[in-house]
Formats: C-alpha cells, sequence, structure tokens
C-alpha cells in the first residue's frame, strides 16, 4: 500500500445531479483499468483488480446570517478512493516486479482521483499527488 494521500477538492459555481457522480466514477475507474493493463504488461506480472469503491461528494456553499441560511449555487466537489484492491502475479515469479506494479498503480489512481475531477469541471483540483512530480 503507497503513502496516504488527501482528497482530491474542487470548488465549482454550479450543483451537480446523481447522474454527474456516476460518471465520474465509470471514468475513474475505467482509466485506471486501462492504465493498469498497461503497466501490467511493462512490469511483466497478471494483475486482477477486485472490488474497488469510492466516494464521490458535493458540499454546498453555505452562508449563515442572523436570520438565515443561504445556499449558494456554487460547493465543493470531493474524489476519494478508498478501497482499491488488486492481485498480482509475476510471470517470472519475481516480488520486485509485483511491487514496482503495485507502487506504480498507487501513484496512477492518486493522480486520476484529481484528474477526473477537472476533466468534467475545468477546475485544477488539489492533490498530494501533484506535488511530487
Amino acid at each position: 500500500m503507497g503513502p496516504k494521500a488527501y482528497i482530491s477538492t474542487i470548488t465549482v459555481g454550479y450543483v451537480p445531479n446523481k447522474e454527474f457522480y456516476s460518471l465520474i466514477g465509470t471514468t475513474y475507474f475505467t482509466q485506471l483499468d486501462i492504465e493498469n493493463k498497461v503497466l501490467a504488461g511493462a512490469n511483466r506480472i497478471y494483475a486482477e483488480r477486485y472490488l474497488s469503491y469510492g466516494v464521490f461528494s458535493y458540499e454546498p456553499c453555505v452562508t449563515v446570517s442572523a436570520f438565515s441560511k443561504d445556499i449558494e449555487k456554487k460547493g465543493s466537489f470531493s474524489a476519494d478512493i478508498l478501497g482499491n484492491y488488486a492481485s498480482t502475479v509475476s510471470y517470472r515469479n519475481n516480488a520486485d516486479d509485483e511491487y514496482a506494479y503495485r507502487f506504480a498503480s498507487w501513484y496512477v489512481s492518486s493522480y486520476f482521483e484529481s484528474l477526473v475531477l477537472e476533466e468534467y469541471t475545468g477546475v485544477q483540483a488539489g492533490k498530494t499527488i501533484r506535488f511530487f512530480t
């Protein structure tokens, strides 16, 4: 398991619908599966992803005054992948190949959390992995 990373969060000027979250999650896992196939081939391993899950959320911006609470038409999206598990087997029976794949997969997984939010909102998301690149 790689180092811990912060949740990707961005602020946007609109309120999403439930289909938007499904689209973000589907896009994230599809892109990750494609990249992981490439990484598995490069590291000469067979990798099978288990059931994975993440949290994609929206927090509205609420303004509170002495007499009212107003919900603005802007807020923050967040994406956090909580479980992204895979089993790996090296074609060469080499544990280093499996370790290299798992590290690269973690790195890409972390990067894609913010990338997918950026793709659909056009706003750059903050993510720990961005600071390492």
